[in-house]
């Protein structure tokens, strides 16, 4: 390896990355198995319970776009301590947390600290390695400790409500992250020149593009489920989202200083990239929801039989290492036959479940265990391609982008998918006809079709885009 980063021991960096990031993917899964325990500690209806999960991911998808600009101007590893110390305090927050309301301001807090410390994370990969092939290998490292985490976030939160309440999935976050924070302090060198300033930033556009993703990501969930049966504060939500992103956008056609360079969206690798891998996770998100429903409804499991019956997708995420060790030349000089290759896996999958009529738990291994593949491979390939060619003082904005253009198709895909099943059947007692399902599952495989088409018009081989020049990183920060 010849890495050209910030670190001193560069295994030390991608293991430091990798746990943040699996982190930052735990918190989702074992927040939504305390859910329960949290409404019946303050006694709270259904609206209100839903604001520990609302308040954090719009934090979260709001501020990501600044994160990442925050991230090149002030520093990856500045950005990485900063976002680790506030997502910590959040986190010590709502362990401490006597009311419902300060448990949602920390929430905030919390997802301001991930919209920070996430993109810093991954701007440390995509600055740190000057060839596609190593960036790619250290890219697969962190998606394995990503789904890992969604695969035994279910679990290690339910142990934890068991034995300490729902406090106890705080305290273990907030521990962890403070093992992560001292972790970057001697990991992660200095920066040895003067770090740009925040006035580099235009705050009336990060006002813009703040508000616009938060009531972005906030609408378009209901909307993707209902149409315009969808709640109105939503519909007006998305209308305004729109308003303010459109006028976001022209306002960086004659900045001086654009939070997001123009010059970061001509470039089509970046851009197949970003929804290539967009839609691998709506999809992969899509699946592992309605097999976790199918499991339950379908085949009568409890929730903590389900929840280990996905196992093997953590599983299939840990065979990815090995098989992008040997591959990962082949998939760098050729990136379409990668994410080609992880699409129609996932898609492969979810259209075996679809024509399921009867089946017996066993049948949900294997198409588990190779969407855990497929999805590694594929956002590993995708992310290693959207930093192809960005420019020093760009990977922060790059990162943003990338989690940004996730969070939405997640959002849109679950939804759609869901709203395809029929309601009555959800709400009825008893084991409900596994073609419920079928329709949804299709949905999901209909994602990774769209995706390879994107990969096919966006992304280009080493050898189409010439003999690219080498690029020097900057001294990290």
């Amino acid at each position: 390896m010849q890495p050209a980063g910030p670190v001193r021991h560069i295994t030390l960096m991608i293991a430091l990355i990798a746990v943040t990031e699996a982190i930052l993917a735990i918190d989702f899964a074992m927040v939504s198995v305390a859910l329960p325990a949290i409404g019946k500690a303050f006694a709270l209806r259904p609206a209100v319970l839903h604001w520990v999960v609302s308040a954090y991911s719009l934090a979260f998808g709001g501020l990501l776009i600044v994160g990442g600009r925050l991230s090149d101007l002030l520093g990856e590893r500045r950005c990485f301590i900063v976002g680790a110390g506030f997502f910590a305090i959040g986190a010590l927050g709502c362990a401490l947390a006597p009311s419902i309301w300060l448990l949602v301001a920390a929430r905030v807090v919390e997802g301001a600290g991930a919209s920070v410390l996430m993109p810093a994370a991954l701007s440390l990969v995509g600055s740190s390695f000057l060839t596609q092939e190593v960036r790619l290998r250290a890219m697969t490292i962190v998606m394995i400790g990503q789904c890992l985490a969604a695969s035994l976030g279910h679990v290690i939160g339910g142990i934890a409500v068991a034995e300490h309440g729902w406090k106890g999935i705080f305290v273990l976050l907030f521990m962890a992250t403070i093992g992560i924070l001292i972790g970057a302090i001697f990991i992660l060198r200095r920066r040895k020149k003067p770090a740009r300033s925040v006035q580099a930033i235009h705050w009336g556009e990060a006002v813009f593009v703040t508000a616009g993703s938060a009531l972005l990501v906030w609408s378009l969930a209901a909307i993707a489920a209902e149409g315009l049966d969808a709640p109105l504060p939503q519909i007006i939500g998305f209308c305004v989202s729109v308003v303010l992103l459109v006028l976001f956008a022209l306002l960086q056609r004659v900045t001086t200083a654009p939070i997001i360079p123009l010059a970061v969206l001509g470039r089509p690798n970046l851009l197949g990239g970003i929804i290539a891998g967009a839609l691998n996770a709506a999809a992969s998100a899509a699946f592992l929801v309605l097999v976790n429903i199918t499991l339950q409804r379908g085949l009568t499991l409890t929730p903590i039989q389900s929840g280990l019956m996905l196992l093997p997708y953590g599983f299939g995420a840990l065979v990815t290492g090995f098989v992008v060790r040997r591959l990962s030349g082949r998939f760098a000089a050729r990136p379409r036959v990668g994410l080609t290759v992880s699409l129609l896996m996932v898609a492969g999958c979810a259209l075996f479940l679809s024509f399921l009529t009867t089946a017996s738990p066993l049948a949900f291994v294997a198409p588990i265990f190779l969407v855990g593949v497929g999805t590694v491979i594929g956002l590993s390939v995708a992310a290693s391609e959207s930093y192809r060619g960005v420019q020093p003082g760009e990977n922060g904005i790059a990162a943003g982008l990338v989690h940004m253009a996730r969070i939405i198709a997640i959002a849109i895909g679950v939804s759609i998918a869901l709203s395809a099943l029929h309601v009555p059947f959800l709400s009825a007692a008893g084991a409900i006809p596994l073609q419920t399902f079928s329709l949804s599952y299709r949905l999901a495989a209909l994602y990774c079709f769209i995706g390879v088409l994107v990969v096919q018009m966006l992304i280009r081989s080493g050898a189409e885009m010439g003999r690219a020049p080498v690029i020097s990183v900057s001294e990290p920060q």
